[in-house]
């Protein structure tokens, strides 16, 4: 309620206060996960411009989190950064991607299947049409590749092929 009223005010304690939601998702009680769940995405539909980077750090610990439920909810959060806020998450690339390819062959299908489809939200802000025209291909490694040596293989010298005339972004 505070983070709705207050809006962009609320985004100094949205610090502090990240971490235990994202926390509560692994409640054992449902009403708790429920209820942190409900704060966490209103938090974020608040969150300004500077606060992105003030919740990417939760949001990555919460990644690297024990519980999936965690892991799931911060996945989740990360992806609805693309819609709200998708030239400031564009900048902070760099940690997201890596993040969530150490989670994207997970050992729970859910976490597995949150970061496949966080990448592919990610692939939609890319804003380099050098870069957008590969966006499929180089998630494909991403996400496969470890898998499948040819398919990275294959992304890199499409990589290799491509002449950049627009700016590459992060």
């Amino acid at each position: 309620g505070l983070t709705l009223s207050l809006g962009r005010l609320f985004d100094p304690y949205v610090v502090s206060s990240l971490p235990l939601l994202l926390q509560a998702f692994s409640d054992s009680s449902r009403s708790v996960q429920t209820a942190s769940k409900t704060a966490a995405k209103a938090m974020m539909s608040q969150l300004s411009v500077p606060g992105v980077k003030q919740v990417l750090k939760p949001l990555l610990e919460g990644i690297r989190d024990q519980q999936w439920r965690t892991k799931l909810g911060s996945i989740e959060l990360l992806a609805s950064m693309t819609s709200c806020l998708p030239k400031q998450l564009a900048a902070c690339l760099p940690q997201v991607v890596p993040a969530l390819c150490t989670v994207i062959n997970d050992q729970h299908a859910k976490v597995k299947d949150a970061a496949r489809i966080a990448l592919e939200k990610i692939g939609s802000i890319i804003t380099s049409p050098e870069l957008r025209n590969i966006a499929p291909d180089l998630l494909h490694a991403l996400t496969d590749g470890a898998q499948y040596e040819h398919i990275t293989k294959n992304v890199l010298d499409k990589l290799l092929g491509t002449s950049f005339v627009h700016h590459i972004d992060a």
